[in-house]
């Protein structure tokens, strides 16, 4: 077995229309979706997390815990951003990102952890979410300009695979 890792393997796309967002999308909802691996920097917040209840026992001093409702946290994506002058696929694909992706809005997030095109049969994640604002990084420091992009989800992440 071989490890590798998931940049320049994997990839991501942001599709605004999806018949069942709880679902895997289709080929054509992937080619018709916004491709985000060039834009994509880092994401955040995919773990649900668990409230447990806490049950008091006539019997114990200490209360029991049982498990609770499981929540969706929010979901950060970072995007990476150019000064909006370039031209190049990469480049284009960035700005169709912060263009696209705008509050209020809906869609699914479909994440790659081996491919970069996204084909009939091939496992991938979704999480349905709504955008809740975009929030440009204003650092002034040595480092590539970035806007974070926070989602609110409304389905856990999900591995599907994609259909005809």
């Amino acid at each position: 077995m071989s490890l590798y890792m998931l940049r320049g393997r994997g990839a991501a796309w942001w599709l605004p229309t999806v018949a069942d967002p709880g679902g895997a999308p289709t080929d054509a909802e992937m080619a018709a979706g916004i491709p985000l691996a060039a834009a994509f920097s880092q994401i955040q917040g995919l773990e649900p997390q668990t409230n447990k209840i806490n049950v008091p026992l006539m019997k114990y001093k200490t209360e029991a815990q049982i498990g609770g409702p499981e929540t969706f946290q929010d979901v950060i994506v970072t995007i990476a951003e150019d000064d909006g002058t370039g031209t190049d696929a990469d480049a284009v694909e960035r700005q169709d990102a912060l263009d696209t992706m705008l509050a209020d809005t809906t869609g699914v997030l479909v994440l790659s952890r081996t491919k970069q095109t996204g084909a009939v049969g091939d496992k991938v994640f979704t999480i349905a979410a709504e955008i809740a604002s975009q929030v440009p990084n204003w650092d002034l420091g040595a480092n590539a300009a970035t806007t974070a992009i926070n989602l609110t989800p409304s389905t856990p992440l999900r591995p599907v695979k994609v259909l005809a």
